[in-house]
């Protein structure tokens, strides 16, 4: 609902249903996106201390979970609002480099994660291929099934025993 009251300018409407989100929210991770969310729609819909409140709660659980996506969204809004309120465009342009910061650092992450998996995923496939060549040349099925079951692979398409 707050993305879409956003979208509708609804700002005031968006805090409150991001906020009631956040509310609802089961983890820290969620949570906190949730109140920088709320946070942005407080921007928009120009009260201004409801802004610092949500993002500077959003920005100080992002903190304490490490939460380094969030930690950049919530950093970045803290320069938008102190270029807005107090006209300090230099420490809004430290803010928002520090954002860049960690935002470029959190998708070297998810980008180093990604090929970690990949590489995961092609020695698992190997181990497969290798398990299902073994299988093949089994001739007591219940043996085969032991070895495919503990390469977690399925049994169809394989050769039955004679």
């Amino acid at each position: 609902m707050g993305g879409g009251d956003g979208y509708l300018s609804e700002f005031s409407a968006s805090a409150a249903a991001f906020e009631r989100a956040a509310e609802a929210a089961e983890d820290p991770g969620t949570r906190a996106f949730q109140l920088g969310s709320a946070a942005q729609s407080h921007l928009w819909a120009h009260p201004y201390a409801e802004c610092a409140r949500t993002n500077d709660a959003a920005h100080e659980l992002a903190v304490r979970k490490e939460n380094r996506a969030v930690e950049a969204i919530t950093t970045s809004l803290r320069g938008q609002y102190g270029a807005i309120l107090e006209a300090d465009l230099d420490t809004a342009d430290d803010l928002c480099k520090r954002a860049y910061e960690l935002a470029h650092g959190e998708l070297g992450e998810i980008a180093s994660r990604l090929g970690r998996r990949a590489d995961e995923e092609r020695h698992r496939a190997r181990a497969a291929e290798l398990a299902q060549r073994a299988a093949a040349s089994l001739t007591d099925s219940e043996l085969r099934a032991r070895l495919l079951a503990s390469a977690s692979l399925p049994e169809h398409g394989r050769r039955s025993s004679p």
